[in-house]
């Protein structure tokens, strides 16, 4: 018996479903991936206002049919005033139906070049960068291991594993716009190492802090140089709250919280409170590293043992404080250093 139209088009139907749906995908993957480009060209053309020229070795657009992805090889980033930063290949990617959270894998090496000559060179396995950018709140993240950095002057950094995290608010829970901006930052590292020369090599086990940076300077414009971000900051009262930040190095433990900010007249200021799982542990530490001769280390230690502890319950150290005041660095009794304005 000949089958008739309509049991026909009832077998037919799902794949005629599945083939207008395919093509409406299709559509909308190839106006985000239009409307992607031009986003890609209008950040490089708005870096570009900003003195940020950046520049490709080979560049492509892709991603079908579930991706918008966009490949930089042999990236530059050139500055008005000569500084270059370079790496070896960046790949962008987001999905299709949240062009709004975008996902880039960075290949090393990298460098930065300021206008001195200094150069910063930068070895890392392939890196995973994140931003999403919300109508709240923009928040950004970067996860690296293996990295070494080969600072000038002969000074390594180098991290098993390091995370940064960065959180900006573009909201308040009512909704108006936060002026002047701030950022939240979270940072976890894991067998941090640092060597210069002259200095004995030391390892960090382990490192978490929690912090904000509130009343951050306008940009652009992009600061030339620290003296000129220390200058913007001050202007614009950014400080620097630490919320919590805990530590271990060699069997020293230290928790730690407090502000800092930049005077006008262009000297830092704030405290810093800091407490130590062992005091005379700590100084012996920094009489192996040469810090501190080991008899100042053996009477500095006692010393502070003596102040932390008098008078508390159970002989448990209380914290001590590191003070920047008046163009001298304190450290509980303890005249650190002096210095002048950073700008």
């Amino acid at each position: 018996m000949a089958i008739t139209a309509p049991r026909y088009w009832r077998v037919c139907a799902p794949l005629a479903s599945v083939l207008v749906l395919f093509g409406m995908w299709s559509g909308y993957w190839l106006w985000a991936s239009r409307a992607a480009q031009e986003r890609v060209a209008a950040v490089r053309a708005e870096l570009g206002r900003q003195g940020l020229a950046v520049a490709c070795g080979s560049e492509s657009h892709g991603g079908y049919p579930f991706h918008l992805s966009f490949t930089c090889d042999h990236m530059t980033v050139t500055g008005a005033d000569g500084s270059r930063a370079a790496a070896q290949r960046i790949e962008a990617l987001a999905q299709a139906w949240d062009p709004g959270h975008i996902i880039f894998l960075i290949d090393g090496p990298s460098s930065l070049e300021r206008p001195d000559g200094m150069v910063w060179k930068v070895n890392h396995v392939p890196s995973v960068a994140s931003l999403a950018i919300r109508r709240r709140h923009l928040r950004a993240a970067l996860v690296t291991e293996h990295l070494v950095i080969d600072a000038p002057g002969g000074a390594i950094f180098t991290a098993k594993r390091l995370d940064l995290h960065m959180r900006m608010p573009a909201e308040d829970p009512a909704g108006k716009a936060v002026k002047p901006p701030s950022v939240d930052i979270a940072i976890e590292a894991g067998t941090v190492d640092l060597a210069a020369p002259g200095l004995r090599p030391m390892r960090i086990d382990a490192l978490e802090t929690e912090a904000a940076l509130s009343r951050l300077p306008p940009a652009p414009p992009w600061p030339a140089d620290l003296r000129d971000a220390a200058r913007a900051a001050a202007a614009a009262g950014t400080e620097l709250a630490i919320k919590r930040l805990t530590a271990s190095a060699e069997a020293v433990d230290v928790t730690a919280s407090g502000k800092l900010s930049i005077a006008a007249n262009g000297l830092p200021l704030g405290r810093i409170s800091m407490q130590f799982n062992d005091i005379r542990l700590l100084f012996s530490r920094l009489a192996a590293h040469g810090v501190i001769a080991p008899k100042a280390a053996d009477a500095a230690g006692g010393l502070v043992v003596l102040l932390t502890t008098a008078g508390s319950a159970g002989g448990k150290p209380r914290p001590v404080d590191l003070v920047f005041k008046d163009g001298s660095i304190f450290w509980g009794p303890f005249r650190l250093a002096s210095h002048g304005p950073l700008f």
